[in-house]
């Protein structure tokens, strides 16, 4: 199945080889999205926000047949991601 999804709270290096289509990410309270290749990465890696409103996110997965769609939007609902893997 394309999209499978590894979600992980470690760093990079040890997922190096792994097979996975994206890596959804916790624990920093920062938002961020880092590309396919820009860390070393064999995936796209998405680091959700934090706890309080200012930086708070969710991330909303959508399976259509052999897409995963990944959106990530801030608490007033603004998005600020929206990829297609």
């Amino acid at each position: 199945m394309m999209g499978r999804i590894f979600v992980l709270n470690y760093g990079l290096s040890c997922w190096k080889k792994a097979p996975f289509d994206i890596c959804l990410n916790a624990h920093t309270h920062k938002y961020a999205y880092h590309p396919k290749g820009e860390l070393g990465n064999h995936f796209p890696v998405i680091i959700g926000g934090g706890y309080k409103m200012e930086g708070a996110t969710v991330m909303i997965l959508e399976k259509r047949k052999e897409e995963l769609r990944v959106r990530v939007l801030d608490a007033k609902g603004e998005t600020l991601l929206d990829i297609t893997v």
